[in-house]
């Protein structure tokens, strides 16, 4: 009994000396040093502006830091989760915020409740490299010190360019409820959104009718998209009613085609239904797929399926839900870095809530909530020809008494196609409009292209791969890391 109790007693000293609350001070520290891998890596120009501690149901689950000209992070409280659980770089932090914010922050304290309720182990089911991240950012460095970030960064730049959300104009066409409109759905408005990256179909197939609050709503998908009259955001700008009927007429049909169930607090369906409806109604591929979080050991591997899919231009449709709620949203970008990897999503929201959002890095653990991948979505014959593999850029300051300039390069490895299948590979320039420009074409025989430029950080790039026929392969942007 006494070799029983001190065994005991053991294992909770080692349970405790691996899970630490995160003070506010260490928070702020993270705040700091992550505000300078922004600034440094990723070329954001942000400052730290406040900080607050937030709370759910009495628990400290992590610290709000606020950033000037905008944006946000969340800190987790606990040094077993990610340091960076989420941020965003054009968006305020509310308190009250969205549903998704809410999951995001009621997962995190159904977590700490857990470890606190020794019902689940941290040194077990948290990866190592949560606690390492949280050391290499709470590091003290001196004010004009830059982050060295250890590891490589990779940056794929967000590729979504709408902002759309599920009230007026997009639920226009949807049925009425006591004389009111519904939200058209987060399902409608994360595939309409996949749908425009692609301005794809021209014109839809076949027609689909379901029983919906004791009416038959039907839809018959053989009539052209006007994509040209479609705006990337409705909010910024006064629409004329062709291109409010525009989108209105996509959300409907996507709704239909998914059988949305209409409410005037929220309209849900099933993602997975796009299997079906995709191919069949707005003659998608085939090879479209969906797989549950629940299917992959560890997190790492979970986000590496999203990764692969944004290295080839793929938008993911990624469910997050649990017993009381869920939502529907788009990944489109990533950032990985020393301290954190994180998903660039689009919420469907009108551009509130986009951001970069953490996995928590559980190994092989579920959590009362589920997650699951829509992916391989794309038109057919959309990736007969692949982009090039491991794009990346650098740039170096040459200085000299005249002036001062960065040597840039952009660098890549074949195309899964191979060169002799090639005519060329085309290197794009975006800027902050994205507008985008041809700097170079280049033999399929090389694999670099360097330039020289006064502001490394103003573009973003791509290259990609022309077949013989001048087919394109979809273009991956990326930012320049300063060396």
């Amino acid at each position: 009994m006494k070799k029983t109790g001190i065994f005991l007693l053991l294992l909770l000293c080692a349970w405790l000396a691996f899970s630490e609350h995160v003070s506010f001070a260490d928070a702020r520290q993270v705040a700091v040093n992550w505000i300078k891998t922004l600034n440094s890596a990723f070329k954001d120009q942000v400052t730290l502006t406040t900080g607050e501690i937030l709370s759910r149901d009495g628990i400290a689950v992590g610290y709000v830091f606020h950033f000037s000209p905008a944006g946000y992070m969340l800190v987790a409280a606990e040094d077993y989760l990610p340091p960076v659980k989420l941020y965003s770089l054009k968006n305020d932090f509310a308190r009250e915020g969205r549903d998704f914010e809410d999951q995001v922050i009621g997962t995190l304290s159904s977590l700490i409740r857990k470890v606190n309720a020794k019902t689940l182990d941290p040194e077990r089911y948290f990866l190592k490299s949560n606690r390492d991240n949280f050391s290499f950012l709470k590091m003290e460095r001196p004010q004009a010190q830059m982050l060295t970030v250890p590891n490589p960064v990779q940056d794929a730049v967000p590729f979504l360019r709408t902002a759309w959300n599920q009230g007026d104009p997009y639920n226009l066409q949807c049925p009425t409820i006591n004389g009111r409109r519904p939200p058209c759905g987060c399902v409608a408005t994360a595939f309409a959104q996949i749908f425009y990256h692609y301005r794809y179909p021209a014109a839809g197939q076949g027609s689909h009718s379901y029983i919906w609050n004791e009416k038959t709503l039907t839809a018959n998908f053989n009539h052209p998209y006007k994509w040209e009259q479609m705006l990337l955001n409705y909010q910024a700008t006064t629409a004329s009613t062709e291109q409010k009927e525009a989108v209105a007429q996509l959300m409907y049909d996507v709704g239909v085609a998914f059988e949305m169930d209409y409410g005037l607090r929220g309209s849900g369906a099933y993602a997975t239904d796009a299997l079906t409806a995709l191919p069949l109604f707005f003659k998608y591929s085939d090879d479209i797929k969906a797989i549950d979080r629940s299917q992959v050991s560890t997190d790492s591997q979970w986000f590496d399926i999203a990764q692969q899919q944004v290295d080839k231009g793929l938008p993911v449709a990624f469910s997050i839900y649990n017993d009381d709620s869920g939502h529907e949203v788009v990944i489109d970008g990533y950032r990985v870095s020393q301290g954190a990897t994180t998903f660039h999503i689009n919420m469907g929201w009108g551009g509130s809530y986009d951001g970069y959002y953490s996995l928590n890095n559980i190994d092989g653990f579920e959590v009362d909530e589920w997650q699951i991948f829509v992916y391989d979505i794309y038109p057919p014959g959309y990736l007969d020809v692949q982009p090039p593999q491991n794009t990346g850029g650098e740039a170096h300051l040459n200085e000299s008494l005249f002036f001062s300039q960065y040597v840039c390069r952009v660098f890549w490895d074949a195309s899964p196609n191979g060169d002799d299948n090639l005519s060329k590979y085309v290197v794009l320039q975006k800027d902050s409009q994205s507008n985008v420009a041809a700097l170079s074409e280049v033999l399929p025989q090389v694999k670099e292209y360097v330039f020289r430029s006064t502001d490394y950080s103003a573009c973003s790039y791509a290259v990609v791969a022309v077949d013989q026929t001048g087919r394109q392969s979809p273009a991956k942007y990326f930012s320049l890391v300063l060396r």
